[in-house]
C-alpha cells in the first residue's frame, strides 16, 4: 500500500505552498515539497526520484508530518552543553512566549524579551533568568518575532467535492486517464534577476543594478501530464481567454481525438470564458477545477518555483527570445529528471517527446 499524508486542509495546503515558495531554510523547503507531493498522489520512490532523496527517507518525513504536523518541517539544530533548565521549563517558557497578551488580561498586544522575563518571573516558571538565555531558549525551540499575517480561507461550497474529484483522477495508477494541469507563471520582465552560484572568493558573478524596462511583460502558460511528469509550456504576451484556449488546442493536438483529456485549472476568469467551455465540449475534453483560493490543489503548482529558478535565477536576459529558449529548456529538464517510475497506460501521452 502506497504511503500518503494524511487529509490536509485548504489552509494547511496554502501554508505548504508558501514555504515551498518563500522559506530561506533549504531543509524546510525541501521537506514541504515533498508533502506537497505527497498530499498530490505522488508515491514515495517517485518523490524521491525527483528531490534525490532515498524512499525511506521520503517515507520518514511523511510519516513523521503526519505525527507532528508542521513542526516536523523545521530543523532541529542540537548543540552540547549542560541545560540549564528542564524541559517542562522550556516548554512553560514557549507556552507563555506564544500567547496572546491580552487574554492573559495583560494591558499590552505583544512580548518584548523584557515583558516574557518580567511575567515569566511573576508566574513562577523560573525563579530568575536573564534575556539573553530568554532569547536563546526561544531560537532552540524555533519561535521567532514575527509580524501578523493574514490568509484567504476557500469559502467554495464544493471544496470536498472538488478536491476529492482531482484525487480521484491523480492517484488512479492502473491504466490512468490523461490528467493535464495548466497553469501560468508570470508576469515575466526583462530585467536583471538575482541568483547565486559558485565562484573565486572575493569575486561573484554580477549583473547591472541599473536596466530600463523596454520589453513589457509575458506570462509562460504551462502544462503538466500527470501521470507522465512531463512539461510543455508556451511564453505569451497576455493570458487572457484567447491566449488560454490557444494554449488548450496546442496541448489537446497531442493526443487521439477519441482520447477522453481531463483539464486541472484554477479559477482564472481567462480559462473558464464560454469559447473554452463550447470548445473542450466538442472536443472531448473535461475541464476541472481546484476550490477558490486553493490553487495548492493544482499539481503543477508546486513545479512553477522550479521552472522559474531553473530559467531566471541569476540571469540578465536581454530579449523575449533568449527568456523563451531559457524557459524550454526548463521544461525539458523538468521532463528529463522525471524519475524511473513508468506508467502503464493505453495510449502514448506525448507525442513526440
Amino acid at each position: 500500500m502506497t504511503l500518503h499524508i494524511r487529509e490536509i486542509t485548504n489552509e494547511e495546503g496554502n501554508r505548504l505552498s508558501r514555504l515551498v515558495k518563500t522559506t530561506s531554510s533549504v531543509v524546510t523547503m525541501r521537506r514541504a515539497q515533498c508533502i506537497l507531493h505527497s498530499a498530490q498522489g505522488f508515491s514515495p520512490p517517485w518523490i524521491a526520484g525527483v528531490l534525490f532523496m532515498s524512499p525511506a527517507w521520503v517515507r520518514h518525513i511523511v510519516q513523521a508530518f503526519n505525527e507532528d504536523g508542521f513542526e516536523s518541517l523545521y530543523a532541529r539544530y542540537q548543540g552540547g552543553g549542560h541545560v540549564k533548565f528542564e524541559e517542562e521549563v522550556r516548554l512553560e517558557i514557549v507556552s507563555l512566549a506564544t500567547s496572546r497578551p491580552r487574554d492573559l488580561a495583560l494591558p499590552y498586544n505583544d512580548w518584548s524579551l523584557s515583558k516574557l522575563q518580567e511575567e515569566a518571573v511573576k508566574r513562577g516558571i523560573v525563579p530568575a533568568i536573564s534575556q539573553e538565555r530568554l532569547r536563546t531558549i526561544l531560537h532552540e525551540e524555533a519561535v521567532t518575532f514575527q509580524a501578523a499575517k493574514t490568509w484567504k480561507v476557500s469559502t467554495d461550497p464544493e471544496f470536498e467535492a472538488k478536491k476529492r474529484r482531482i484525487g480521484r483522477l491523480t492517484r488512479k495508477r492502473k491504466n490512468p486517464p490523461v490528467v493535464i494541469a495548466i497553469d501560468q507563471l508570470g508576469p515575466l520582465q526583462l530585467r536583471p534577476q538575482a541568483g547565486e552560484g559558485w565562484a573565486r572568493s572575493g569575486h561573484p558573478h554580477r549583473n547591472p543594478a541599473t536596466y530600463t524596462r523596454t520589453g513589457k511583460t509575458r506570462q509562460f502558460l504551462v502544462a503538466m501530464n500527470f501521470h507522465r511528469k512531463t512539461f510543455v509550456g508556451r511564453l505569451r504576451r497576455r493570458k487572457r481567454g484567447k491566449e488560454n484556449l490557444g494554449f488548450l488546442k496546442e496541448v489537446r493536438r497531442h493526443y487521439p481525438p477519441e482520447q477522453r483529456v481531463y483539464v486541472i485549472q484554477d479559477n482564472f476568469a481567462a480559462q473558464w470564458t464560454p469559447d473554452i467551455r463550447q470548445w473542450a465540449r466538442g472536443n472531448r475534453v473535461t475541464l476541472v477545477a481546484t476550490a477558490t483560493n486553493a490553487s495548492w490543489m493544482n499539481p503543477v503548482e508546486c513545479h512553477l518555483g522550479d521552472i522559474r529558478k531553473l530559467a531566471l535565477r541569476g540571469s540578465d536576459w536581454r530579449s523575449w527570445g533568449q527568456v523563451d529558449e531559457a524557459l524550454q529548456g526548463a521544461t525539458q529538464y523538468k521532463t528529463s529528471h522525471r524519475g524511473s517510475l513508468p506508467r502503464k497506460v493505453t495510449v502514448p501521452l506525448w507525442r513526440g517527446h
